[in-house]
């Protein structure tokens, strides 16, 4: 299997550290994003596997971001992440996966949790 690109976008920047770690870990190439809006710009004529996004991000939200990821490509795999979503009354991870989203997670990551998807993704050459 070829090395899955990874796009991760978090606007907390101690969160992407982690989870560019974890992802390394299972040897993904990441490339990072700080929202939206950025990871668009990264996406313009680069293909990615796999796109982990935040839920609640300035400029940008997740939402919003997976709306506009699915509207261009349907093949890729989404991983919508949130810490805030069990307090929430909106629950914003289900949300994520009824407009896009393949998995949801809640924060903190686990390996064991990325490993398993990691394992689903069909890697093109």
């Amino acid at each position: 299997m070829l090395m899955p690109n990874v796009l991760l976008i978090d606007d907390d920047a101690l969160a992407r550290s982690v989870v560019r770690t974890l992802l390394e870990d299972l040897a993904c190439d990441v490339t990072e994003a700080e929202d939206g809006v950025v990871a668009s710009s990264k996406m313009e004529g680069r293909e990615f596997d796999l796109i982990v996004t935040d839920i609640f991000m300035p400029n940008q939200d997740g939402i919003e971001t997976i709306r506009k990821i699915r509207r261009a490509r349907n093949d890729v795999c989404i991983v919508a992440i949130s810490a805030n979503d069990a307090i929430n009354e909106v629950n914003y991870l289900k949300m994520a996966e009824r407009i896009g989203a393949d998995y949801s997670l809640c924060k903190p990551l686990k390996s064991e949790q990325l490993k398993g998807i990691i394992g689903n993704l069909k890697v093109s050459a």
